[in-house]
């Protein structure tokens, strides 16, 4: 087998497992949108102790996850996602020879779209960060409500028992009133009757109280298993296919500028026929991809924005630009993420064809 189809083989594998990763991010984005959801809007407790009081603060932390996400990380999906198509689109679109002379434009558009795939990894990596943080809380909140589970369990069984007792006392009052209602023209009975009546209130209450206790402590274990098995894992799985897109976008970086250098159609031609061939599905991949955001923004949506929320997200990104600045060293695109983030609140407008748009005019 010669170099060349060594070569194609590599990059026939590199585009499969591409695809593969592609088809498998909306599943774990849909799993992270609704587990967010579920923990924020069904996960209550109510903070009657320093245990409950815990997941109070989990879920202030999820609530502001969720804005970070719906603002910031779900846009750069996004972009990352569909610069992957407007690549593809080259292919898809263009004739060879018109192809050929847009490696130049290819070249640096997939650089920027690497470099928004390495980005969109750290933030999710700090997200996990994040995430694992919060889990943290609830463990220790759990910790605290299984040392007082027997006080739960005996504080229920009293209440109930007070709430019985109650229960029997207002009836008693109430036969009482009725036996000597006619003694007294009705009086017995009023007076009786209201005493009942606060019986029952107090019941009441005792019942609730002990029914609240212990769904505190089902809904602290619940917030647990959801982030432990659903929310970390969610994210986890998108920064796996986030790998493989960016070893996909930085193999085919090189590929092409070796191209451009060599200047010969004997490398481009059978690269080009062969991502022409993948180029429907991996287009048919991104759009599949791009057809759930909607249906996470709904999700994400759904829970309730605070008004100091919008502060908390901008030092957000502005530290995770930070960090990125300094782990990779590039103030340049430092200043392009940061234009591209304050141009996002303007919307997106339709997705154009490479035949009259590069991409870096999206970027």
């Amino acid at each position: 087998m010669s170099s060349n189809d060594l070569r194609d083989a590599d990059n026939g594998h590199l585009v499969a497992t591409l695809q593969d990763s592609l088809s498998k991010l909306p599943a774990s984005m849909v799993c992270f949108s609704n587990s967010l959801r579920h923990l924020f809007n069904e996960s209550k407790v109510t903070g009657q102790d320093d245990a409950t009081k815990k997941f109070l603060e989990v879920r202030d932390n999820t609530r502001q996850n969720a804005v970070v996400y719906t603002e910031k990380l779900l846009p750069l999906s996004e972009k990352v996602v569909r610069s992957i198509g407007y690549f593809a689109d080259y292919f898809e679109d263009l004739e060879f020879e018109d192809w050929s002379e847009c490696l130049d434009d290819l070249i640096d558009d997939v650089e920027k779209a690497e470099g928004f795939c390495d980005l969109l990894k750290h933030m999710h990596n700090t997200m996990i960060t994040n995430l694992k943080a919060n889990e943290d809380k609830a463990k220790v909140g759990i910790e605290m409500l299984e040392k007082m589970s027997l006080q739960y369990e005996r504080d229920s069984q009293d209440l109930k028992s007070k709430a019985l007792e109650r229960t029997d006392s207002a009836e008693t009052t109430r036969t009482w009133g009725n036996i000597f209602a006619p003694l007294t023209m009705g009086i017995s009975k009023a007076v009786c009757d209201s005493i009942a009546r606060q019986g029952d209130i107090v019941a009441k209450e005792s019942t609730a109280l002990a029914t609240a206790k212990k769904e505190n402590a089902d809904i602290a274990q619940e917030a647990v298993a959801l982030t432990s098995t659903y929310l970390i894992p969610a994210v986890k799985d998108f920064v796996a296919g986030l790998e493989v897109c960016s070893m996909f976008l930085n193999v085919t970086k090189e590929r092409l500028t070796k191209m451009k250098n060599q200047g010969s159609k004997g490398t481009k031609k059978p690269y080009y026929l062969m991502m022409k061939k993948q180029s429907t599905e991996i287009n048919r991949n991104c759009m599949k991809f791009l057809s759930i955001t909607d249906m996470m923004r709904t999700d994400l949506q759904s829970i309730p924005s605070n008004v100091s929320d919008k502060n908390y997200v901008d030092t957000w990104l502005d530290q995770q630009l930070e960090e990125f600045r300094k782990q990779h060293h590039d103030a340049s695109f430092l200043e392009t993420s940061k234009k591209w983030f304050k141009s996002i609140r303007m919307g997106s407008g339709k997705k154009p064809s490479p035949s009259n748009q590069s991409i870096s005019e999206t970027i």
